[in-house]
């Protein structure tokens, strides 16, 4: 289908690394085939090496649909059964892109119809989404462009709400304002949201802003519970508390007292030294996501306060991960395996109740 669609400058550029990924964006989360891939993949003409593999590779949904029929079982290590050992997807190897289901082909690229325009964005699951973004040094620009790709079901299903365009660029202007750290911005935010949630106006926020205490004990206390959500909600996240123990210094009930203080302290400092332009970098990442996920608009049809605290949520959890990061490589792929766990669960709906 052609059609113009409104994108990230880097979107243009975008291709998947294949194997050369450190870890693939598929893993960690429940794929799911429609009815008609199922049984099209069940019949397809393949050598018996793949057949063995693809007549193991489903198990039926808990509640089957037309739409989300048939799962990916996992293997023993949480990869697809369909990969190879170099990391390629054994399927489209052998049959050819168009063998794969829909999710598959063009997962982490998302193209939606949001009521005035179709848009295309990358997911930050995805390492190489990460890695073109941070490779950006000015604010994340936006373009257009004809794609010609498959229609999707959802393609043509209106997303958009009163102002959806408007109240989203502006948005997106408040969290690219680098007159003003990030924390501020996303302060702004909450303003700018507000405003347009209670009247409908649409306005930069330039008012002052009250100051806000620091208080560590607090701040380590909503991080330990961010962190111990994540961990309730996705198993293989639990390798990151230990990491991030090591990395303040502290062990998770170390809230109160100088030592916290002075280790939270330490953290930040020694996170800015490594990693001088990780501010930025948080910038880009909360830009895309903000514009893929179509805040303050979302598929929950939860209020748009509710939306902000979970991008708040969100935000807070990716400053506690990156706390120990000393490289950027082990900096994207922190973020990365946050965002598998973020963007296929309710990870950011339940943070907001936590904040």
């Amino acid at each position: 289908m052609m059609a113009e669609y409104w994108m990230p400058e880097y979107m243009p550029a975008f291709e998947c690394k294949m194997g050369a990924c450190r870890c693939c964006c598929c893993e960690g989360w429940d794929i799911t085939v429609s009815l008609k891939e199922y049984y099209q993949l069940l019949s397809l003409p393949c050598s018996p090496y793949l057949r063995k593999r693809l007549d193991g590779a489903f198990h039926l949904s808990a509640v089957p649909s037309p739409e989300h029929y048939a799962q990916i079982t996992p293997r023993f290590d949480g990869n697809c059964p369909l990969r190879l050992r170099d990391g390629r997807c054994g399927l489209q190897v052998e049959c050819g892109e168009e063998s794969l289901s829909a999710i598959c082909r063009t997962y982490p690229r998302s193209f939606r119809y949001r009521g005035e325009t179709f848009e295309a964005a990358c997911a930050n699951s995805c390492e190489q989404t990460l890695e073109m973004l941070l490779n950006i040094r000015a604010p994340l620009t936006f373009v257009k462009a004809i794609l010609d790709r498959p229609a999707l079901a959802d393609d043509l299903r209106p997303q958009g709400q009163k102002n959806d365009k408007a109240v989203r660029l502006l948005s997106l202007q408040t969290l690219q304002n680098r007159k003003e750290p990030l924390e501020r911005r996303l302060r702004r935010l909450g303003r700018v949201v507000a405003a347009f949630e209670q009247t409908g106006a649409l306005a930069l926020d330039n008012g002052e802003l009250p100051a806000v205490p620091q208080e560590i004990p607090w701040i380590l206390s909503i991080q330990h519970d961010l962190v111990s959500l994540m961990e309730s909600m996705d198993s293989k996240r639990r390798e990151e508390a230990p990491s991030i123990e090591r990395a303040l210094g502290l062990n998770a009930d170390e809230t109160v007292g100088e030592k916290a203080a002075a280790a939270y302290r330490a953290a930040g400092e020694r996170l800015d030294s490594a990693l001088p332009e990780q501010e930025i970098w948080m910038e880009q990442i909360l830009v895309n996501h903000v514009f893929f996920e179509g805040f303050p608009y979302s598929d929950r049809q939860e209020d748009l306060h509710h939306a902000y605290m979970a991008l708040c949520g969100t935000y807070a959890l990716l400053r506690v991960l990156a706390r120990g990061c000393e490289t950027k490589q082990s900096f994207v792929d922190r973020m990365a395996r946050a965002f598998r766990m973020i963007e296929h669960s309710r990870f950011d709906w339940n943070a907001a109740v936590v904040l």
